[in-house]
């Protein structure tokens, strides 16, 4: 595989497995994690298929209550590792894939839309003086510094604009400030995940709507 022939579908999956998902070390086991049913079953399976030409199986787990996308392939496995995913642990090892990093503004884009998918969440920060409203932020929080670092320079060279990044001993945080830019981020990536979509169509927002915001 160069280069060049990984898909924006591709990048997709590849992002979503680095953000909530694994490959397993034996057995070919692919594992994709969400807790919304529609998001796992209207968007992970067909773009999955899209991206490698095989449908995984959606099921839900009680005891997290969230829905497991799964595949065994050896063929895809191996397809992902060739990619630059990582086995097994890596919630303080992943980094972008430099396969990633070297595609094209489109697939960087793709990627960073499920990454954005898989671990984004919009907060409000409420000050009664200054924000009687509230203050919107979009952030991204891992326990991963260098990931986090990857991704700020990774959107900057894509859509040419430069986040914020803070890093704390209980983890980093990729942050942007304010819901004009947050929107328009949201857009330029065409994140897909339903908990954006009250936020993007301008539906309320505010402290009473938070939870719909939330990965």
């Amino acid at each position: 595989m160069t280069d060049k022939t990984i898909t924006c579908e591709q990048a997709y999956i590849v992002g979503f497995i680095i953000g909530d998902g694994n490959l397993s070390k034996t057995n070919y086991l692919i594992r994709m994690y969400d807790s919304n049913e529609q998001f796992s079953k209207n968007i992970l399976l067909p773009t999955f298929h899209a991206a490698f030409g095989s449908t995984p199986t959606s099921w839900y787990d009680k005891h997290t209550n969230g829905f497991v996308v799964y595949l065994n392939s050896k063929p895809i496995w191996q397809q992902l590792i060739d990619i630059g995913v990582p086995t097994g642990a890596k919630a303080r090892t992943a980094r972008i894939p430099p396969k990633i990093q070297q595609t094209s503004v489109k697939v960087q884009q793709s990627y960073l839309a499920t990454f954005f998918d898989a671990e984004g969440s919009i907060g409000c920060i409420v000050d009664p003086k200054r924000h009687p409203r509230g203050y919107i932020y979009f952030q991204l929080k891992t326990a991963n510094p260098k990931l986090i670092e990857e991704t700020a320079i990774l959107l900057k060279r894509s859509i040419g604009f430069q986040p914020r990044t803070y890093h704390y001993d209980y983890g980093s945080i990729l942050r942007i400030n304010g819901p004009t830019q947050v929107k328009r981020i949201l857009k330029l990536l065409a994140v897909k995940h339903p908990r954006f979509l009250p936020f993007l169509v301008d539906e309320k927002h505010g402290p009473g709507s938070l939870c719909v915001w939330q990965a």
